[in-house]
């Protein structure tokens, strides 16, 4: 049971995708009616794979190209009815006879610029009428750069179906098929020889291959011709020729006058060179001497060399105590300012509302001052131990401690800041993590990095983390605000950064907070870094390798 099919459109030949109705001769070829015509579709034993399609229309005595849906008909005798928008169409397929004549092709008119030739012109570049054109063909020049042909086959049943194909041999790369049209134009043909050739069919596709040809021959502006390439070349040779023998000449010359230069010159060099042997011995004895004097210096700069490395050795010394101080004078200044700034602000409070206040929320405050204040005297007491890491003098005491439990100390000191910006802080450590590291130097890096975490935001939350990996324990903070611009961000962990960014409300600070934190990071053999975009946050992390913990 073979259910396959194939079908046919437009583009393989049909008139028109809309089939109105179908009927089958004798021969079994089917004829179709469709909105433009009819078409006889030729079937053979198999199924084409390329089908042949005759089309019909009125031109060729239908009652039009619209027929109607439906309305068709084959009788007993063969005779086939279709019926259109105009009337009915009946005929019996074997009295259609196919026109079998080959019609000859004629060139009617040749064209420059769009303008018919008279070849009765005295300056035309025809002597005769196109169609009358021998082997000789037409010569043109290369401003007639707009040519046209017009051209018919002499079949004149139904001559509206007269089919045309052109091809010009030396530009074409294939035949140009153009329907009923009879013109071909160029335009721009480069000077050659070229051959165009015309092809054409009667109404019922019967094609003379043969066709019709003409010769063309575009002649080459003149500074294009052979005659003037060869000009060119013969001046061109003879101007280099004259400029090889005027050079020729030249060097004779300048070897002659070189000549005489060389001999005035040998006198000149034989007197110079007995001056100069005099000079020579003279400065022979000199250099004797000169010799024992050198060795006496070298002798004495080498003591000075001694004394010069000894003055640079202390001079480095004293400029980087020199600097040591002087940072940690603003270290001091820029880590005690906030805690003491917590201090007076809740003593303020605790002043001018301590009546308002009952027993229980005057102790909560207390606390909260007493709080601060030792934890300024561990950070006074952190920030002196730095200090003495400049000169080599700092205790460095890891030991092991939970992190999520040491957070609960900085967490106190900045949820006064944290709730007046309306920030939130979310403390993800893992519960009982543990880290080996100096508890003083990991807060005061963690406070630091908080702090700047709430300078730089106005809203939102304010998230920290840690976990393991690569061998390391990664503790990052992730905040929401204006983030850092590029140039700034590769600038903040430099020493000789002097200023800091202000924050969203102007909050100001010595620049040197980062530098704390980079110090104690290193000192723990792990890394810093941050991570920023303008208007999307901030992430600042460092790493504390797993050594005990």
């Amino acid at each position: 049971d073979d259910s396959s099919f194939i079908y046919y459109r437009e583009e393989d030949g049909l008139p028109d995708n809309s089939i109105k109705g179908i009927c089958e001769d004798d021969h079994g070829n089917l004829w179709l009616s469709s909105n433009k015509g009819i078409t006889k579709f030729i079937r053979g034993i198999d199924k084409p794979s390329k089908p042949e399609f005759k089309n019909l229309t009125v031109l060729d005595g239908l009652q039009g190209d619209e027929f109607n849906r439906r309305s068709a008909f084959r009788d007993e005798r063969g005779y086939m009815y279709f019926g259109g928008v105009n009337g009915l169409n009946i005929f019996h397929p074997d009295s259609l006879r196919e026109n079998s004549f080959k019609p000859p092709v004629v060139f009617t008119d040749f064209k420059l610029f769009n303008r018919s030739v008279d070849f009765r012109g005295t300056d035309a570049p025809l002597h005769q009428h196109i169609a009358s054109i021998g082997k000789e063909g037409i010569i043109l020049s290369y401003r007639e750069s707009v040519i046209s042909f017009e051209f018919a086959a002499l079949s004149y049943i139904v001559p509206e179906n007269n089919r045309y194909r052109y091809y010009m041999d030396g530009f074409d790369k294939e035949w140009n098929e153009v329907g009923n049209k009879r013109e071909a134009t160029y335009t721009n043909l480069d000077p050659d020889s070229y051959t165009f050739m015309v092809q054409g069919s009667n109404n019922d596709g019967i094609w003379n291959e043969e066709g019709v040809k003409i010769n063309i021959t575009i002649l080459p502006p003149w500074w294009k011709t052979v005659w003037f390439r060869v000009l060119m070349a013969i001046i061109a040779v003879s101007i280099i020729i004259a400029l090889y023998y005027y050079r020729l000449n030249q060097l004779i010359r300048q070897k002659e006058t070189l000549g005489e230069m060389v001999k005035t010159r040998t006198l000149e060099i034989e007197e110079k060179n007995q001056m100069l042997q005099k000079q020579a011995e003279e400065l022979g004895e000199i250099n004797t001497r000169l010799e024992e004097r050198q060795q006496q210096i070298e002798e004495q700069a080498g003591k000075l060399r001694e004394q010069a490395d000894e003055l640079s050795i202390n001079n480095q010394t004293l400029t980087r105590l020199n600097a040591t101080k002087d940072k940690f004078f603003s270290i001091i200044a820029h880590d005690l300012k906030n805690p003491f700034a917590s201090i007076l602000g809740f003593c303020e409070i605790l002043s001018s509302r301590y009546s308002s206040y009952d027993d229980k929320k005057r102790l909560y405050l207390i606390e909260i001052i007493e709080r601060s204040a030792n934890n300024i005297y561990k950070l006074l007491e952190n920030l002196l131990q730095w200090a003495r890491s400049q000169t080599g003098g700092i205790s460095f005491s890891p030991e092991s401690f939970h992190l999520d439990e040491a957070m609960i100390t900085v967490q106190d000191l900045l949820d006064e800041s944290l709730a007046e910006k309306g920030l939130t802080l979310v403390n993800n450590i893992p519960r009982n993590y543990k880290i080996f590291a100096d508890k003083n130097m990991i807060n005061t890096v963690i406070r630091n990095l908080l702090t700047n975490a709430i300078k730089f935001s106005e809203s939102g939350e304010i998230k920290i983390e840690a976990k393991r990996e690569n061998g390391s324990s990664r503790i990052s903070i992730t905040d929401h605000g204006i983030g850092i611009r590029k140039e700034i961000r590769d600038k903040l962990f430099e020493v000789d950064r002097s200023k800091s960014t202000e924050g969203t409300r102007g909050e100001t600070g010595t620049g040197l907070g980062l530098i704390i934190c980079k110090e104690f990071v290193e000192k723990h053999e792990g890394i810093i870094g941050v991570e920023s975009e303008p208007g999307r946050g901030s992430t600042f992390f460092f790493t504390i390798p797993d050594q005990k913990a």
